[in-house]
């Protein structure tokens, strides 16, 4: 029965998500009329503010043939990037245009569209903004590090355990071992046998070094199982460890590191049309230019070369890649590079994705609890007047006599570093010029847009979680390595390094470590720890779910069936589709994004189920999305590959219509419009199909034993 509720859930939200993605939109008033909203098209966008045009067509019972015109809307938007849906809000009408109509009649066509627009439910997704986009804004010019870690190749089947500079012990509660606080995964020291266990998944290593030379072993203390089990009755229960048949090395580093795994020595296979060969019995991405006779290597988003892949590896700035990478197929095993190759349509897009942000309204008493190890510690940072608090898992900064708290996404204000904290609608101008080797770099991507008595409407853009432009392409982390606090706690800082860090242009960044040996529940081991660290790892949010799709072309698919699992495991995501709203990730009942009461009330207080005066009615429409307007106000249509304007009650092919000139003026602009909205519906209808295929694997279970 639970699969079957998992299912018409699953086919409910495919529904309603592709419902509010279809273009045109016809409404049915009361009165009979009845208007088909073409697709916006995008005239600018700042912030939260969209401003668009659309094409309208509409039907009375007292007009014989409909009229044909532009209507201009100024909305907010509200965005949700678990759904990549993008609701418009506090829609206003700023004008509207009726070519070939009289006065009388264009006036009350204003008033009644100006009354009936903001009641609708209009929604477009982030693919379609993004591809509507033209400006890119985003500051290419920060001062991120681009030093390359240590990079380990190895031909056998390892996986690379970060501990955070020298292992720091603490007594692991209720047992008489010890733990290894600095470190994302379950290394325990046994002081009586002077022995360390290291947990991967279901597998279990030991050492006398805790730096090296692990074994894999089936004789773990007794003590050390009872404590698995009371932290998670069901550790055991899904997969036993003998069907595991690799058990792959163990690498320890305690400075920034990756790994690159090929399945004995590296193979190299052909991209079409470029002089470049690529590794492909790795899951990792490596590029190999015949020219210059060199590798390159993608990591965080950052490529690096070299003449062997034992190294040594130098960073190269992104425009001085090899001039094939562009022209990389589309459809080639290693496409999902594109997005970090200068110039490359999906490299505009990656950037242009930053400069939308995830927004949510917040109630003024959401609360907020910080604590210390100790008394509150601060540092100054290199921006002036500011400093942070060292000793807290939480992003305090002392700007003069107020201290300023980021905690998901959402600002607060208090006169004392220890509270009462309340949320704020105001933010120091000071806080925005921090720079990237700043600890709390990534709060300067976190805005306040508006506020009332009760509510602040907040939001982040990609670069609260790690995301950041740098050389036309976009990179993960800052590069930069920050001091963690140690005390009686451990607070680490976000890292760049370490964890097999991809991009997806629907999913965005996640990390891919560690899925593909030792079972489903990988190998990080969030909740055998008692102290709240993680936060800090994963940057903003616990970002820390598995790559989502991974490489899902061909070869890849063996490689990266253990992403598809780390998106699917509850355990790991308990979330499932992907857990890059951050603040969907709290469970907190007054933080609202655009889909939260999407059958209640939303964000901006609209009442999603009785949005009219009239019976409007959102059905699906077999109308073409071929309709377009001019800033003149002027209608278009593209049909088999030829434009036909709209004049009086007939199309007519621009070259023989009276208004060849208009369309001779516009018609770049109108070719860009229609470019952007295929590409943009593209996307959408591509992310979808991802989704929907991991929701069906989801549901089957995934192979789980009961």
């Amino acid at each position: 029965m639970n699969d079957l509720i998992k299912i018409l859930i699953f086919l409910l939200i495919i529904n309603i998500e592709s419902f509010s993605e279809e273009w045109p939109k016809i409404i049915t008033h009361s009165s009979g009329t009845e208007v088909t909203f073409y697709q916006p098209q995008i005239e600018s966008f700042d912030n939260i503010i969209l401003q668009s045009r659309a094409a309208i067509m509409i039907k009375s019972q007292k007009q014989t043939e409909p009229i044909f015109g532009a209507v201009w809307i100024q909305a907010k938007v509200l965005t949700d990037r678990d759904t990549r849906l993008i609701t418009l809000d506090e829609v206003v009408v700023t004008d509207a245009k009726f070519p070939n109509q009289d006065s009388t009649k264009i006036e009350e066509l204003k008033k009644f569209l100006s009354e009936e627009i903001p009641k609708w439910e209009l929604d477009i997704t982030i693919d379609q903004l993004i591809a509507s986009l033209e400006d890119d804004k985003s500051n290419t010019k920060e001062n991120f590090k681009t030093d390359p870690p240590e990079i380990i190749h190895v031909t056998t089947p390892s996986v690379l355990i970060t501990i955070d500079g020298e292992a720091k012990l603490k007594k692991l509660e209720d047992t008489d071992f010890e733990m290894v606080i600095n470190t994302p995964f379950f290394i325990v020291k046994d002081n009586w046998d002077e022995v360390y266990y290291l947990k991967g998944g279901v597998l279990w290593y030991k050492s006398e070094n805790i730096y090296d030379e692990y074994e894999f072993t089936e004789e773990i203390p007794d003590e050390l199982i009872e404590f698995i089990l009371k932290k998670n009755p069901d550790e055991y229960k899904d997969i036993d460890p003998d069907t595991i048949k690799v058990k792959p090395e163990i690498i320890v580093r305690t400075k920034p590191a990756e790994l690159i795994v090929t399945t004995g020595e590296p193979k190299l296979a052909s991209i079409e049309g470029t002089s470049l060969l690529f590794v492909e019995n790795t899951d990792s991405d490596i590029i190999f230019d015949i020219k210059s006779q060199s590798y390159f290597i993608l990591i965080s988003g950052r490529w690096f070369q070299s003449k062997s892949l034992e190294g040594p590896w130098s960073f190269i700035e992104p425009e001085n890649l090899p001039a094939d990478f562009v022209k990389i197929p589309g459809d080639s095993d290693m496409s999902n590079v594109l997005a970090n190759v200068p110039g490359t349509q999906e490299s505009k897009d990656a950037i242009l994705d930053t400069q939308i942000p995830q927004t949510a309204k917040v109630e003024r008493s959401t609360k907020l609890e910080v604590n210390y190890d100790g008394e509150p510690k601060f540092e100054a940072l290199s921006t002036t007047d500011l400093y942070y608090a060292t000793n807290t898992d939480k992003n305090v900064i002392k700007y003069y006599d107020k201290y300023y708290c980021c905690d998901n996404a959402i600002w607060f204000i208090a006169d004392s570093p220890k509270g009462p904290w309340k949320v704020t609608d105001r933010v120091p101008d000071k806080i925005y010029e921090m720079t990237p080797d700043s600890p709390v770099y990534n709060t300067k991507y976190v805005y306040v847009y508006d506020s009332t008595p009760e509510y602040v409407y907040t939001g982040y853009y990609p670069g609260y979680t790690g995301c950041y432009v740098y050389g036309g392409t976009v990179i993960y982390g800052t590069g930069y390595y920050y001091q963690p606090w140690y005390g009686t706690y451990y607070y680490p800082r976000p890292v760049t390094y370490g964890f097999s860090v991809h991009y997806n242009p629907y999913m965005g960044w996640s990390f891919g470590f560690g899925m593909s040996y030792g079972g489903p529940y990988g190998w990080m081991s969030f909740s055998y720890h008692s102290y709240p660290y993680y936060g800090g790892y994963w940057g903003a949010g616990r970002y820390h779910s598995g790559y989502h799709h991974g490489y899902y072309q061909g070869r890849r698919n063996g490689f990266y069936a253990g992403y598809h699992y780390a998106q699917n495991n509850p355990r790991i995501n308990p979330y499932g589709d992907g857990n890059r709203n951050v603040y969907n990730r709290e469970n907190r009942g007054n933080i609202n994004t655009n889909d939260r009461q999407r059958n209640n009330v939303s964000t901006m207080d609209r009442q999603r189920n009785n949005v009219s005066t009239g019976d409007v009615q959102r059905n699906r429409v077999n109308t073409n999305n071929n309709v377009y307007a001019d800033k003149q106000g002027n209608v278009y249509k593209k049909e088999n590959n030829q434009w036909q304007s709209r004049e009086g009650n007939n199309w007519s092919g621009v070259d023989q219509s009276k208004n060849k000139s208009n369309y001779e003026g516009n018609k770049q602009d109108l070719n860009r419009q229609q470019t952007s909205r295929d590409r943009g519906n593209q996307r959408t209808q591509t992310y979808n199909q991802q989704r929907t295929n991991t929701s069906r694997s989801m549901n089957r279970g995934g192979g789980r034993r009961r």
